[in-house]
């Protein structure tokens, strides 16, 4: 039930590795907890979406689900439940920092502003005007840096203009650090590809770039200025990849 009461935002997606329940890897991310009317904005604009022309009912896109299917999904669910890895990791959850925060009531909150900005879900109709898009709102929001720009982002492909736009800010004296994943830490090689020949420009400009590799093992060498630190879940070779995507302006304000 959505009472508007709290909202959690982030990039995680549904399934056990962005979790921390999975064996063979783990996503890492960064979400979010926000109370007050930010969760009624929030639930908001899932509405919004949900109710758009970009959204299709199951009906026009699945068959119809039999009896069969249904039991088969609930005794998966009973597998899943009576398997001794979920009781253990239930218990870790519960005996988590955050988990005893909230039932003790004693969880730290920073109060802040906040702001709810998205693009228009007629963008995926191409219907939306440029100005209703997530862009133009965030640019409002956050500003323009004046100190540092802190950007974490799992799949970081600048293109020329991005490299433009953050070599702008190093040259106005703006110190700039970007945050990805290294190719033995990405489950998409193909955006890797995309990012790694503007490594060489973006470092020239005076941005600093980090890599995320294997953690748990030696790094490799360092990446010109850039430090390279301790990747994948699919395309690479390591147990655990980025996957936030967030960046803070002159340690103030936050986008997540």
């Amino acid at each position: 039930m959505d009472d508007g009461a709290a909202t959690v935002v982030g990039s995680r997606n549904v399934g056990d590795v962005y979790f921390g329940a999975a064996d063979d890897g783990l996503f890492l991310d960064l979400d979010v907890l926000a109370v007050g009317p930010v969760a009624r904005e929030v639930s908001a604009d899932f509405d919004r979406y949900w109710n758009s022309a970009s959204a299709y009912p199951a009906a026009r896109i699945l068959p119809p689900v039999r009896q069969d299917g249904l039991a088969a999904i609930a005794a998966a669910a009973e597998r899943v439940r009576s398997d001794p890895s979920s009781a253990i990791y239930v218990e870790a959850v519960r005996a988590s920092s955050i988990a005893v925060a909230l039932r003790d009531a004693t969880l730290a909150v920073t109060l802040a502003p906040v702001r709810v900005v998205s693009d228009d879900p007629a963008k995926g109709l191409g219907l939306a005007p440029r100005q209703e898009l997530l862009w133009p709102a965030l640019t409002q929001a956050i500003g323009a840096p004046r100190r540092s720009l802190r950007l974490v982002s799992g799949y970081f492909v600048p293109t020329v203009a991005g490299v433009e736009a953050f070599a702008d800010l190093a040259r106005a004296g703006v110190n700039v650090a970007i945050l990805t994943n290294a190719l033995r830490a990405t489950d998409v090689p193909v955006v890797h590809a995309g990012y790694a020949g503007y490594r060489a420009p973006l470092l020239r400009a005076g941005v600093r770039l980090f890599q995320l590799h294997g953690i748990g093992r030696a790094p490799p060498p360092k990446l010109g200025e850039g430090t390279v630190i301790g990747g994948s879940v699919g395309g690479g070779s390591s147990a655990s990849a980025l996957h936030a995507k967030t960046f803070v302006v002159d340690d103030e304000r936050l986008f997540v």
